[in-house]
């Protein structure tokens, strides 16, 4: 069995074995299964980080990584800089996360807003843009979108 997730990285994977024979009571066991694929997380600075996976890399390790980016400097090419690294080895990164870019990111928004805060049209076009939608598409489907809107308010009014 490999591991479900990263969280399992340093869990030991057994099966129970549970022997009854006749009237006694049953003889309770453990299986160790051996790792197939090995997991690893990694958290730190860049220079933490870049000097675990060099230590990995001297023992040939083969493992899948997490890598979590903990420093205060903002790195913008984490993920490139983690790649050259792992060159010519057999270690595969699977998850990068930059703490600092989401936070930089997350902070950087002048303004909170909510679903509730926007208007159904607002709604619709943060869709549009968020999709690349070509801006003359766009007008046709927002005023396709307008008389949904008109249809739907109309059937409301009937039915009320």
């Amino acid at each position: 069995p490999l591991p479900m997730g990263f969280g399992e990285a340093n869990q030991q994977k057994i099966v129970n074995v549970v022997e009854f024979d006749g009237n006694k009571l049953p003889l309770i066991g453990d299986i160790k299964i051996p790792c197939f694929q090995k997991v690893q997380r990694i958290k730190g600075t860049l220079e933490e980080i870049l000097a675990e996976i060099k230590t990995l890399k001297a023992v040939n390790s083969d493992a899948w990584l997490e890598i979590t980016y903990t420093g205060n400097e903002i790195v913008t090419e984490l993920r490139s800089k983690i790649t050259s690294e792992i060159e010519e080895s057999d270690l595969k990164v699977l998850i990068v996360k930059n703490n600092k870019i989401y936070s930089h990111t997350l902070n950087a928004t002048v303004e909170l807003e909510t679903l509730a805060s926007l208007s159904e049209e607002g709604v619709f076009q943060r869709c549009l843009d968020q999709n690349n939608i070509d801006t003359n598409e766009q007008t046709l489907l927002m005023d396709a979108y307008r008389q949904i809107l008109v249809e739907l308010g109309n059937d409301e009014e009937a039915q009320g």
